[in-house]
């Protein structure tokens, strides 16, 4: 007392009161501008000074767990952020979300003061470390078992931190409850212990007074997703809940929670970053029949106003893909495309905006709700409800190829959580507000960006970030205290609607009220709006039908209790474009005394070392500054020769440094864990004009169909480069030399032969005609490779995945075209122009059948065989190859199919069925293929087949498929064949006529002894067994039964067209279609044998059929 009096007397201390807006400044201006921004305020505006601000006014520390997360070290923070009420205080209960993310930290350990432990190694390989600074022996022992020859620990490349917060409009501040360092080696069963570990802690601490827990949020984390569906897929709501009772009216909504009926969502900010990446990724969205990526979009995006080369190039290829408002700026410029005035567009482009206006009314749905100031609640249910409809139509059509598994459930999940939060809400207060953006982690952002500016560390160690989280909370509620001392940030209000980033509840002024909504009517209204969006983009969906299936949902799109979004499939919605700092390889000898004395002499390891490792626990003491030298438990003893006694914190820096790997001198590769790579800049001078291939671009290429080539004409997708990918253009040098490893994605248009009536001449007087193939408006669809080898009777999969659409060819094989359009017609009669309308289109593209002609026989024409043999190999399809209008196979490359045969059939003993796809032994190929043969003849539908008989009355005996040049000739003692299938086999002839268990078809060459002997030849025209019953009917009327479908009166030179009861038995029996056939629709009514008279009777009658001849002279 007499001390302070002589210093009041000298001038040196002034007795103050302070209020507690006196020490909230004081507290702001210390987390703010520091101890010396304090110190000046302290004696220029008398406010308290450093060392009474932290006495009166202390920030409650949070400790970081340095091992595996334990009970009671959650409770102690929790109880820091939830401080028991002061008498007569009293909170308003709210739903509580808890938010968990992870945060890059240095790779440091630390001593962590309060419990004399190191902190900073990672959660997941602590176990059984003695991690207490009681000795030196100890430290050493975690540097081996970090730095050693064998480590079996890592340093914490990145921190979890878990928040809990409020749902409500004041005092929503995240609350922290955990920091856990991790290698991200973690799997999510041990995360889903300690977050189960979090739910118990706040429940013992804070759920009576402050609430119950209603979310899991994350950032969508594949360990944290899996982890914390563990905890909230556990139990079907009971239908005798109050809450049931408001969800259960709402069809697609998945209705499983958790203990407490906890649910689990993602951060919808996190959700849209994701779908950006989608847009920008070369493999695309599938909608329809169409790809929708980058390169695509990066010529559509042009046609919209104020869009320039260089503004869509950074929306689809920025710097950062974790840039929110960029993603944002990019999803509604997609949907903005539904607005582009199409006219002079070409007819591929045209239909593709029809599909992107569906892709683009999904975004605007999901995207909405979180952006629209004046929007009420019900606008905002509806909305998410409209996006839940889509994906799930969208999703259930295409899968993986139109969204990865993770992405979809995701999004549902944000949807899901926000009718569960309503819906709690109106049970706990039917008179508040609700504010959706709360459902998600926003808050554990905001929370990250104010530890990152508070210095110029932006990547603390986890000791640091600790530090930083409790002062960023402290601040936080002296701002909910004092609202008027904070500044606005502009990033938290919107402008326009496309900067989003982070918002607070006070920007919303629509009626938010969950008592003015009944929850049913947004979420049907949602459904007939998904459906009008869908109907009038030409696809159809039943969502009523497909919903009411059992098991079926949202979540659970094909039902079964199985949830695609828990997949462990590669997500394509996360860019892997982070530089993992956890791959450094470090190891070194052992550390001695000796060793750590000389590392004290190292100055770069002194800039390292943190001036509050060496400050005591009150430096701010009015009378002296205490450092830890001063504290004796703060060193530790290390026996050298001269006894020094070595600052605790100083020893563990330097016995646990990389001896081999320095950090890194460039400030934000060292501050930060890991980093994104800088981005390489893409050449300026893009090929452009003739010469050159581009995206959206028509071009022709060979295709592999089992075992034909033929050629098919494709739009371009994509175009990628040796080390480079998403190319807008390629030039034709580069194209064709092989060694720059061009390909070339693309989907194969469909296309129809039509005849052009060619403009007269002067003195013509009969119209010429040319061949045009016009695309019909859709895209070829073929069987994955992996059907190939299925028996018979197996399904082929739906045509809705990527990879039953877009092929990927070497780009020597591509040579681009240039169509013409053609306009539809009102009374339009030509055979594309059905098609054209069911697909909602008015024009076409069209290609001269001379230009594919020339491009097949000059540009492949000189190809040698074996050249093809790199072509991808595609599945069956139901519109390749080509054929033209008398259904004859067109631009099919002989020469290479039919050597591509020769060299299956010498390698291979087996040859894959064309008609199902199984793999049949070569001596068997006959009689398999002739059962499909007889099986169309007599109208019998096998189901499932990949390529059914097309003419079964001109089918080869060898392939199915329409052979010409069939010849046979009888000599003293041998039959001799010409085949010009590439498939042909030798058999034995006399033994092929009998049906047997293992062959039973008798399809064999026979003479048509009808018919007159041809040119030049002296043996009668030849037919295959099967295929001579047309060819009588046909040619020969005078010998076919129109009333009995049968052959009679035939020469007995014919006496082998027979076929008998026991053939087509075994031949039913085989294919397990049953054992009667069918009475129409057949060429020949079986079985029979020959008569040598008229018969109008048989065993089976059957109605008179007759097909009116041949279909090629008909059509003539």
């Amino acid at each position: 007392m007499v001390a302070q009096i002589k210093k009041a007397a000298a001038g040196l201390y002034h007795a103050k009161q302070f209020n507690e807006k006196d020490r909230d400044l004081a507290q702001l201006l210390r987390h703010i501008s520091g101890g010396s921004g304090l110190f000046a305020a302290s004696h220029g505006c008398g406010l308290p000074s450093l060392s009474t601000a932290k006495r009166v006014t202390p920030t409650p520390p949070i400790t970081p767990s340095p091992s595996t997360p334990r009970l009671d070290e959650i409770i102690a923070n929790l109880r820091l952020s939830y401080p028991p009420l002061k008498p007569g205080e009293s909170v308003e209960r709210a739903g509580q979300v808890l938010m968990m993310d992870g945060i890059a930290t240095t790779a440091r350990i630390r001593r962590l003061r309060k419990t004399d432990e190191m902190v900073g190694l990672c959660r997941e390989h602590t176990g059984g470390l003695n991690l207490s600074m009681d000795s030196f022996d100890s430290i050493l022992k975690v540097r081996d078992a970090v730095h050693g020859d064998h480590p079996t620990c890592h340093y914490g490349k990145e921190t979890t931190v878990a928040v809990f917060a409020p749902f409500q409009s004041t005092n929503y501040y995240p609350r922290p409850a955990l920091l856990s360092p991790t290698c991200k080696a973690e799997r999510a069963p041990d995360f889903a212990i300690f977050v189960a570990l979090l739910i118990q802690g706040y429940g013992i601490v804070a759920e009576k007074i402050y609430g119950d827990l209603w979310v899991i949020s994350t950032d969508g984390d594949a360990v944290f997703r899996l982890g914390c569906n563990q905890l909230c897929l556990v139990q079907e709501l009971p239908q005798n809940h109050p809450l049931y009772e408001l969800l259960c009216g709402m069809p697609g909504l998945n209705l499983t929670c958790g203990e407490n009926f906890i649910t689990y969502s993602s951060d919808f900010k996190h959700n849209n970053k994701r779908c950006a990446t989608l847009c920008r990724s070369n493999q695309g969205i599938m909608i329809g029949n169409h790809i929708i990526n980058a390169e695509m979009l990066s010529r559509l995006l042009l046609l919209l106003p104020g869009q320039t080369k260089e503004s869509v190039e950074g929306l689809l290829d920025p710097d950062d893909h974790q840039n929110v408002p960029r993603a944002i700026k990019l999803l509604i410029a997609i949907h903005r495309l539904s607005d582009v005035n199409t006219s002079g567009l070409n007819p591929l482009d045209k239909d593709l905006l029809r599909y992107i206006a569906v892709l683009g009314a999904l975004f605007d749905a999901f995207i909405q709700p979180f952006m629209q100031q004046e929007w009420s609640l019900y606008e905002q249910l509806k909305s998410l409800a409209i996006a839940g409809h889509l994906l799930f139509g969208l999703y259930r059509s295409h899968t993986t190829s139109f969204m990865s598994n993770q992405l979809y459930h995701d999004m549902h999940s944000v949807i899901k959580s926000i009718y569960f939060c309503v819906a709690k809400q109106k049970l706990l207060d039917n008179t508040k507000d609700i504010y959706i953006f709360q459902n998600a982690s926003d808050r554990i952002e905001s929370l990250f960006r104010e530890t990152r500016t508070r210095d110029h560390n932006t990547n603390p160690d986890v000791l640091g970030l600790s530090q930083n989280v409790a002062m960023a909370t402290d601040r936080a509620k002296i701002f909910e205290r004092r609202p008027n001392m904070k500044q606005s940030s502009r990033r938290l209000s919107y402008d326009g609607s496309e900067g989003i980033d982070h918002v607070n509840p006070g920007y919303f002024t629509g009626d938010l009220c969950v008592g003015h909504v009944e929850l049913p009517k947004p979420f049907r209204d949602a459904k007939f709006a998904a459906s009008e969006v869908l109907t009038k983009a030409g696809l159809s969906f039943d969502f009523d039908g497909i919903l009411a299936e059992e098991g079926v949902d949202f979540l659970r799109p094909f039902g079964g209790n199985v949830y695609p979004g828990l997949s462990l499939d590669h997500d394509r919605s996360i860019p892997d474009d982070s530089l993992d700092s956890s791959n450094r390889t470090t190891s070194s000898a052992p550390a001695s005394a000796s060793d750590v004395k000389a590392e004290l002499e190292d100055s770069e390891t002194d800039n390292l070392l943190h001036l509050d490792d060496f400050l005591g626990p009150d430096p701010d003491h009015p009378d002296t500054i205490t450092t830890s030298e001063n504290i004796p438990s703060d060193s530790l003893h290390v026996t050298q020769d001269d006894g020094t006694v070595i600052q605790m914190n100083k020893l563990l820096l330097l016995s646990t440094m990389f001896k081999d790997g320095k950090l890194s001198k460039d400030r934000i590769r060292r501050a930060r864990g890991f980093t994104m790579p800088t981005k390489v800049e893409e050449d300026d001078d893009i090929p452009l004009g003739d010469d050159t291939l581009q995206v959206r671009d028509v071009a022709v290429c060979p295709v592999r169909l089992g075992d034909t080539i033929a050629l098919a004409v494709l739009t371009v997708t994509g175009l990628e480069r040796k080390g480079k990918k998403h190319l807008i253009s390629v030039g034709e040098s580069e194209l064709r030399d092989s060694k720059m490893d061009v390909f070339v994605s693309g989907q194969i248009l469909n296309l129809c032969e039509y005849p052009f009536e060619n403009i007269p001449s002067e003195g013509d007087s009969e119209p010429s005609f040319t061949t045009r193939w016009a695309w019909t408006g859709s895209f070829a669809s073929f069987a994955p490779l992996k059907s190939l080898q299925s028996p018979i009777g197996s399904t082929v999969p739906e045509d809705g995945s990527r990879k039953s659409h877009v092929i990927r060819i070497p780009g020597r094989f591509v040579f681009a075209v240039c169509p013409g359009t053609t306009q539809l017609l009102l009374d339009d009669t030509r055979p594309f122009a059905q098609d054209l309308r069911l697909n909602g289109l008015d024009v076409t593209s069209w290609i001269s059948h001379d230009v594919l002609i020339d491009i097949k026989e000059t540009e492949f024409g000189s190809m040698k065989a074996e050249e093809f043999g790199i072509l991808p190999r595609l599945g069956a399809s139901e519109t390749l190859p080509y054929r033209d209008s008398e259904g004859r196979k067109s631009f099919i490359l002989e020469e290479p199919t039919q050597e591509l045969v020769r060299k299956k059939n010498a390698s291979s003993e087996k040859l894959d069925c064309y008609q199902c796809g199984a793999a049949i032994d070569v001596s068997l190929l006959r009689s398999h293929v002739g059962a499909h043969i007889l099986l169309a003849m007599t109208g019998v539908i096998e189901p499932n087949l990949q390529e059914p008989i097309s003419n079964p009355g001109h089918a080869c005996g060898f392939c199915g498929r329409s052979c010409d040049g069939l010849e046979m000739k009888v000599l003293a003692r041998e039959r001799q064949y010409r085949f010009s299938c590439p498939r042909k086999q030798t058999f034995k002839y006399v033994s092929a006529l009998k049906p047997t268990k293992r062959q039973p078809s008798t399809n064999v060459p026979v003479y048509c002894t009808l018919c007159p002997l041809p040119l030049n030849s002296s043996s009668p025209p030849t037919f295959w067994k099967y295929s001579i019953f047309a060819h009588i009917r046909e040619m020969h009327p005078h010998h076919w039964d129109i009333n009995t479908r049968k052959p009679f009166n035939l020469p007995k030179e014919m006496d082998t067209v027979k076929i008998d009861e026991l053939e087509v038995e075994m031949i039913l029996k085989a294919a397990h279609v049953g054992s009667r056939l069918p009475i129409s629709t057949s060429i020949v009514s079986l079985p029979f044998t020959i008569s040598t008279t008229s018969s109008n009777t048989s065993k089976r009658s059957q109605p008179p059929v007759d097909r009116g001849g041949n279909k090629r002279q008909k059509e003539k």
